[in-house]
């Protein structure tokens, strides 16, 4: 019976894993809607970059549950996007109450 529901099992499977990654593209929408929203101009979809910050705003920020992303748009204008990030049991928002509000810095 085991051999049997075996292929079952798999299929229903795989939409659960299909869910856990977001299609291509989805974060670099996110980024361009935060940076327009705060008034700045920017793409539907800008290029972030590989840029972190320092190991000690590093360090800062992960403490406070923050990731900071460095963002590139079309027009050439680089903005620093940070955003809330609590890894694990999205229940902790319970305990430590709302995520921050994004933060849009333009960079020279």
């Amino acid at each position: 019976m085991l051999k049997r529901s075996l292929p079952i099992l798999l299929l229903l499977a795989t939409p659960a894993i299909a869910d856990v990654l977001p299609p291509p593209g989805v974060r670099e929408a996110q980024l361009g809607a935060l940076i327009r929203a705060a008034g700045h101009q920017c793409d539907e979809r800008p290029v972030p970059t590989m840029q972190r910050p320092s190991p000690e705003q590093s360090s800062a920020l992960l403490e406070k549950h923050l990731r900071a992303e460095i963002v590139s748009c079309a027009n050439g204008a680089r903005y620093r996007v940070t955003t809330s990030y609590r890894p694990g049991n999205p229940m902790s928002y319970e305990k430590d109450g709302p995520p921050p509000a994004p933060v849009v810095q333009k960079l020279d």
